[in-house]
């Protein structure tokens, strides 16, 4: 089991809190759903989520709660909302025993105490530090971190969190396990036990042309060179069209061997770029 984190007060069995933020927000309390509705409240705790056991502070939430038009009464406001979670969060403790909630106020605004077992976030930053220090070249312990992403960061929330900064952060370390990753399952040749990965991480990004490389030679590896070549054909028209560009020469390597039915799994030219 994942160790704690900080000041973690949140329960076992029918008390314990988990969050899930990599997708669609989630919380289950004792292992039942519980599903925020409200949105401003939903986009509060997916904000805290993003910064687990660090002080958020009042002006943030404000910022992205309501851009630069924030309501006169937004700090009693804001208050509503975290009790209102609160509330929400205790759903389902032992005969409903009032415990310590996940969400801690300060001087400054809130913070939200979780440990690596309650926050889908902590448990793959955990994992992602195992797999950058591993030694087995299975690529075990990268699919491991990686399983831990259901979807881009809070991607049900109606507030644009997936271009905050701490959002933008854990997706570029997504992106680089998924590339190590991908290198390692290609030269093994589990050219299928990747697609999916690379595919979900290229339409967060659709403009991200490494792992599009990394993606069509996994299709062609896999036997669809067809679908390889219409991926590249779909991205290189987009950037010429849009941008006024060429695809760079990391996708244009990998698109020349799949046309040249160059065997995937033989090391080339890409780099992790």
């Amino acid at each position: 089991m994942m160790g704690q984190g900080p000041g973690v007060c949140a329960g076992v069995g029918r008390n314990r809190v988990e969050i899930g933020i990599l997708g669609s927000l989630t919380v289950r309390v004792g292992g039942r759903n519980v599903p925020i509705r409200a949105w401003k409240q939903s986009c509060l705790l997916a904000l805290l989520a993003l910064q687990p056991n660090q002080v958020v502070s009042s002006a943030e939430i404000v910022e992205v709660l309501w851009g630069g038009d924030p309501p006169m009464s937004h700090r009693n406001l804001v208050q509503t909302y975290v009790a209102r979670l609160r509330r929400l969060m205790a759903i389902g403790t032992r005969d409903k025993r009032r415990i310590p909630s996940v969400i801690v106020s300060s001087r400054d605004g809130y913070r939200l105490e979780v440990g690596s077992d309650q926050l889908d976030l902590l448990k793959f930053t955990e994992l992602a530090k195992r797999a950058a220090n591993s030694a087995d070249d299975s690529g075990e312990a990268y699919r491991l971190a990686l399983d831990c992403w259901r979807g881009p960061v809070a991607a049900d929330t109606a507030c644009a969190l997936q271009t905050h900064p701490a959002a933008i952060a854990i997706s570029q370390k997504r992106r680089s396990l998924a590339i190590g990753y991908a290198d390692i399952a290609m030269k093994a040749r589990r050219f299928d036990a990747v697609v999916e990965l690379l595919q979900a991480v290229s339409d967060s990004d659709p403009l991200d042309e490494a792992v599009c490389a990394r993606l069509i030679l996994a299709l062609s590896g896999s036997g669809r060179q067809v679908a390889a070549l219409e991926r590249y054909r779909r991205l290189r028209i987009r950037l010429t069209e849009e941008f006024g560009v060429e695809p760079g020469a990391e996708l244009r390597a990998a698109h020349g061997r799949v046309l040249r039915h160059e065997d995937p799994a033989v090391s080339g030219p890409l780099t992790a770029g």
